[in-house]
């Protein structure tokens, strides 16, 4: 497991966008679109981005497939949500 931690500004985002196009894995966040948008920015295509509610209801559906790999922005987030 890799952890990204650092500031605003630090470039925490890019480099868990680097991680999941390395890894095709899946990007867990608050905003799909939104990071999608930060995806298209760095030049990168290809990377899928579900929300943290979508990949909560595959997990509690026991749909989350078990060959991909899933990164999740801002871990508090998510946290905050299961709550």
């Amino acid at each position: 497991m890799e952890k990204v931690i650092g500031g605003q500004g630090t470039g925490k985002t890019k480099a868990l966008i680097e991680i999941a196009h390395k890894e095709n894995a899946v990007i867990v966040c608050e905003t799909p679109d939104r990071m999608i948008g930060k995806i298209h920015g760095y030049a990168y295509i290809g990377i899928e981005c579900i929300s943290y509610e979508d990949y909560i209801k595959l997990r509690t559906e026991d749909k989350v497939s078990t060959g991909k790999k899933y990164v999740v922005d801002d871990d508090n987030g998510i946290v905050s949500i299961v709550e």
